[in-house]
């Protein structure tokens, strides 16, 4: 299964990928917001996980790109956000967010959202033992976890 993260911190962003590698699932990240629509045209993730609050282009923003583009639109779309609270949470799911992650994130529910979407279509890729420090892959604006 595909997850994809936006997120422009890159630390979040490969904690996160860290965490969804060992989980068995394919993460991709793109760490600068304006770029991630095309990645997503051309992978078509299974998950998306958006911070809320990036330069340029927000988490709001890119709902409404899938609000125009419905067909773009991955299976799971998740808000990863540090803005806590139950207005916040409102906010996000009203903008099309399927569920809305509070910072720092807690594995649990961030695997039984994984496990939720796998359900439905399970494509797993088997986890590498963790023998090494990740090293990353980095273009412009993305790199994948190895």
């Amino acid at each position: 299964m595909r997850v994809m993260i936006v997120e422009d911190e890159v630390d979040n962003a490969a904690t996160l990928a860290m965490l969804i590698r060992l989980h068995g699932y394919e993460p991709h990240v793109c760490l600068y917001a304006p770029d991630c629509m095309g990645t997503v045209e051309s992978l078509r993730p299974d998950v998306l996980l958006v911070d809320l609050a990036m330069p340029k282009m927000t988490g709001f923003d890119i709902a409404e790109e899938f609000r125009e583009n419905p067909d773009l639109r991955p299976r799971l779309f998740v808000a990863v956000t540090g803005f806590a609270g139950e207005e916040n949470r409102r906010r996000s799911l009203a903008a099309g967010f399927d569920y809305h992650l509070e910072k720092p994130i807690k594995p649990a529910e961030l695997f039984a959202i994984l496990n939720q979407a796998a359900h439905a279509s399970p494509r797993p890729i088997a986890p590498e033992p963790p023998t090494a420090a990740p090293q990353l892959d980095q273009g412009p604006a993305m790199f994948l976890l190895r």
